[in-house]
């Protein structure tokens, strides 16, 4: 059994999300275990909604309702892939090799 077929042992990923980026889209397994984390309940919303405004948000710190309900399809699960933005640091890939 080669690597693509093992699922990663450090559990960030989930063996349904290690498929789907490693053996149906051939991605690096390396590079996969090291920057994609399987999600699950209200940490999916902390990912995924973490930069909205406070007045997405209702007295009490819960999400409003058009948030919850036009994310409810994540509730079954979710990936998020870590890395970084090249307009943030500074560096522009100009397409000359």
């Amino acid at each position: 059994m080669n690597i693509i077929d093992t699922h990663q042992t450090n559990n960030q990923l989930a063996p349904n999300h290690w498929h789907e980026w490693v053996v149906n889209s051939a991605v690096d397994p390396e590079l996969t275990a090291l920057n994609v984390r399987s999600l699950s309940g209200s940490e999916i919303y902390e990912y995924l909604l973490y930069a909205l405004p406070q007045n997405a948000r209702r007295n009490d710190g819960r999400l409003r309702d058009g948030y919850l309900k036009r994310y409810a399809h994540v509730e079954s699960g979710a990936w998020w892939v870590s890395g970084l933005d090249p307009s943030i640091i500074g560096y522009r890939w100009t397409g000359d090799g």
